[in-house]
């Protein structure tokens, strides 16, 4: 059933692309993040540097403290690997999400790769399945 704020899954791993934060998600943020002293935050489903950045600007200078995780839950945000670890402070990659859109040979190797690249950066990632 579709509904607001669904992702739809097509078969050539393109997702409809919607905003990173509903006005709910902004309230949650602003009112419970910052407020509760949150350490981090994960943005799920994203895919490019400017869903990253558009948190760090909601969270503005109260919400500075806090450490953004993305979510890499589709092939698009492996693509976009590269500008989404520069931009964020660590990485979830989301092993059930891409399980859905690639094979599992696949999936094990662009996970090694980007488990790497976070050691690399110097950043946490965590795997999630």
């Amino acid at each position: 059933m579709l509904g607001s704020r669904k992702n739809i899954k097509l078969p050539t791993g393109k997702h409809e692309h919607q905003s990173v934060l509903s006005v709910q998600d902004h309230e949650d943020l602003m009112g419970f993040a910052i407020k509760n002293k949150f350490d981090y935050v994960s943005i799920p489903y994203a895919v490019r540097k400017r869903d990253i950045t558009t948190v760090k600007d909601t969270l503005g200078y109260a919400g500075s403290h806090i450490q953004l995780l993305a979510k890499i839950d589709t092939v698009e945000s492996i693509h976009n690997f590269e500008e989404l670890i520069k931009a964020a402070d660590g990485v979830i990659i989301n092993r059930v999400e891409l399980g859905l859109e690639m094979h599992a040979e696949k999936l094990f190797l662009a996970q090694k790769w980007m488990t790497d690249r976070a050691c690399q950066e110097g950043k946490p990632c965590f795997v999630q399945s």
